[in-house]
């Protein structure tokens, strides 16, 4: 084979492993990592999508061309029919609406094939509904508009270290010696093997899944804002729908525990406990150096002494933990029913001005604060800060998150604290003190993972627009069945509920490697969200007007 430079030599090719999160910037970076040659001994074609066998075709991406096979126009009447060709150098689809994310070509890279030239205008990645009831990623598939089949290249998957045995009656991809993909022939004695993911409509893919993933100890210690391995050990006897996992008996480093739970020195515990629900509240302040997505420069946290629940609410200005406090007290007494007995912070100024103590006094509060500079005194309140720190630095760090989105981190790792065992409760949670009942947690996933999620049709540029883009997943919705996402390029809040997790992947994470091909959970679990405890929301202060911007 020849191209416009003269006769290729092995020195024209490379090999290399495809990763599911590069992005392909130009041609350089396409032949880089999927350099490929396999002998031909096939004869002329007069078309340029013709396959009548698969026979060893003159595969190659070469330092200045990209070949690949075609072949015939497939007549069987499936809309979604992809075929294994061990002659393909990449996956490859002609039909821009198989990409739950696409990713367009600057500039298209020139594609040879037998007797013609194409150009490949994109690459992105395909979800594959499969009659059994499964489905499948496969990234990176490439878009050729002028390519009238689907194909699914056998190289690629051997050099991703996937296995392949087969009969004449089904070929298998097998991955760590399990069934991957089963490939079957088109016809009765036909020798092209095809595999038929299920057609529908626009919807039908995200009401069909919901995450990529495979739930292990890692998954849930990560979904569950890094708790240690005794809380997960004995969290399936106090939470519903918690997932059979093998807990690892060897010590294993977290990268966002270590990065996020190092401390100094503890706070020691005291023995001394309220007898009831709101019976002594405990608060303090938390600053933080850079203000947040939404300017946002201070947390206040309320912690129940009794169930040890507690509450954040963010806060642009110190004066307003008194208007925080009155919304506090307010939830408790109608929410509840009940009432604040004992507060008890420290000896900041937010806690000790007259209109603060004259709030709590008019209630019948007791007041107790701790001596000025002493505060190892506020010690519950300390370490409660210090537990939803760690957790939300582990959680943000791992999934390489700037530093101004440390709002969402701080929330949900609250909503998560409040529905983790702890061994002063007997394994049970504080949720479950408060509200009398098991908390579920079906409706976590990996705080910071990427998501796949549906643009409704109104909202998409065209009709040949992606049906989702890749999202950044940073909570749920308050109030809501539904999510929380960061949108790019321009960093804003989406929300939605039809979305497809991978909780694998983190969007923010600049490098990363990934298993090109998941196999995705055959039957995922329903989105719920608890509508219990909804942040207090701050009130406007008139007193100092704050430019928005998105960081």
């Amino acid at each position: 084979m020849e191209t416009g430079d003269g006769p290729m030599t092995c020195g024209d090719f490379a090999y290399g492993e495809d990763d599911i999160d590069v992005e392909i910037a130009d041609a350089a970076d396409l032949i880089d990592s999927y350099c490929w040659q396999v002998p031909s001994t096939q004869t002329e074609r007069p078309q340029t999508n013709v396959q009548t066998e698969l026979v060893d075709t003159f595969l190659a991406v070469c330092r200045n061309k990209l070949s690949l096979s075609c072949s015939e126009e497939c007549e069987c009447g499936i809309a979604k029919e992809w075929l294994l060709d061990s002659g393909a150098s990449l996956h490859f689809t002609g039909d821009i609406t198989d990409f739950v994310n696409y990713t367009p070509m600057e500039n298209g890279i020139e594609v040879l094939t037998t007797n013609s030239s194409t150009q490949v205008k994109g690459q992105g990645t395909v979800i594959l509904l499969l009659s059994t009831g499964g489905a499948v990623r496969i990234h990176p598939v490439f878009y050729v508009p002028d390519l009238t089949v689907k194909l699914l290249s056998l190289g690629t998957f051997l050099r991703n270290g996937h296995q392949c045995t087969g009969t004449s009656h089904s070929i298998q991809v097998m991955k760590n010696l399990r069934p991957f993909l089963t490939f079957r022939p088109r016809s009765e004695g036909d020798s092209i093997y095809v595999i038929r993911s299920l057609a529908g409509n626009e919807a039908e893919l995200h009401s069909a899944i919901t995450t990529i993933y495979k739930v292990d100890y890692e998954i849930i210690h990560q979904r569950m804002a890094h708790p240690s391995k005794d809380v997960i050990s004995k969290a399936w006897k106090h939470l519903k729908d918690f997932p059979q996992i093998e807990i690892p008996t060897e010590e294993h480093i977290c990268p966002g525990c270590a990065q996020g739970k190092m401390t100094n020195r503890p706070f020691y515990a005291s023995t001394r406990r309220a007898t009831r629900p709101f019976e002594l509240i405990h608060s303090d302040l938390k600053s933080f150096p850079i203000e947040s997505y939404h300017r946002y420069k201070y947390v206040i946290v309320f912690f129940d002494d009794y169930t040890s629940h507690a509450w954040t609410v963010n806060m642009r200005t110190k004066d307003a933990a008194l208007t925080a406090t009155s919304h506090f007290l307010a939830m408790v007494e109608t929410k509840f029913g009940s009432r604040v007995t004992q507060w008890m912070s420290d000896a900041g100024g937010e806690y000790k001005s007259k209109s603060f103590d004259k709030m709590l006094k008019d209630r019948g509060i007791k007041i107790l604060q701790s001596i000025p500079y002493t505060h190892q005194q506020n010690r519950r309140a300390e370490r409660i800060i210090r537990t939803l720190m760690e957790k939300a630095e582990s959680m943000r760090h791992l999934a390489c998150l700037p530093q101004s989105w440390w709002e969402f981190s701080v929330e949900h790792a609250t909503h998560v604290y409040n529905r983790t065992p702890m061994s002063r409760l007997n394994w049970q949670t504080p949720f479950t003190l408060l509200w009398r009942e098991k908390p579920t947690i079906d409706h976590l996933r990996v705080f910071g993972c990427g998501a796949y999620v549906f643009i409704p049709a109104e909202t998409r540029a065209n009709k040949l627009a992606p049906k989702s883009e890749l999202m950044t997943y940073l909570g749920n919705a308050p109030g809501a069945n539904g999510f929380v996402f960061m949108r790019g390029p321009n960093n804003m809040l989406y929300y939605a509920t039809h979305c497809i997790f991978d909780e694998s992947l983190f969007p923010k994470c600049p490098k990363q490697a990934k298993t090109p091909s998941v196999r995705l959970q055959e039957n995922a679990p329903p989105q719920h969200y608890h509508t219990d405890d909804p942040p207090v929301e701050e009130e406007l202060l008139p007193k100092k007007r704050v430019p928005r911007s998105h960081h």
